[in-house]
């Protein structure tokens, strides 16, 4: 209703300079999203509680060709498996989590991420605040 009945909430990502990075929850990998499709695209983002410890799951240079790989993602943390089934649940088929895209040791995407972050959150059909536990391991309530 929100999206077909009132004009100002559908947003679009439409920045060139915007590198966007996607989960296909469907075939479990990232996918990368070109000028010409922000326009109309429809995705879920995640905002969770990273926690302390180590962080097995998080996108580097050296994992990013594997993460491009249909099924090429490690094991997640309990709170982005949840997300992951959450956006299948709601028949959509990317998710954006910051840990998987955006490339933590390449300062130069860090630098065009970190400052998109509001469009990110913004333009996201769903955001799915998991607030509760102390890590990501912590999984969304209820699901």
């Amino acid at each position: 209703m929100c999206l077909e009945g009132h004009p100002k909430c559908p947003q679009t990502l439409v920045s060139a300079s915007l590198p966007l990075w996607l989960i296909d929850v469907v075939n479990m990998c990232l996918v990368t999203v070109s000028k010409e499709e922000r326009p109309n695209l429809k995705y879920l983002a995640l905002s969770y509680v990273w926690g302390g410890g180590a962080k097995d799951f998080i996108l580097t240079m050296g994992n990013l060709q594997d993460y491009c790989r249909p099924r090429g993602h490690p094991t997640m943390p309990q709170t982005i498996t949840d997300a992951i089934t959450l956006t299948r649940r709601l028949g959509e088929r990317l998710l954006w989590v910051d840990s998987l895209c955006i490339i933590s040791d390449a300062p130069e995407h860090k630098a065009t991420q970190m400052p998109a972050l509001t469009t990110i959150y913004g333009c996201a059909l769903v955001t799915i605040i998991a607030a509760s536990g102390q890590d990501a391991h912590y999984g969304l309530p209820g699901l």
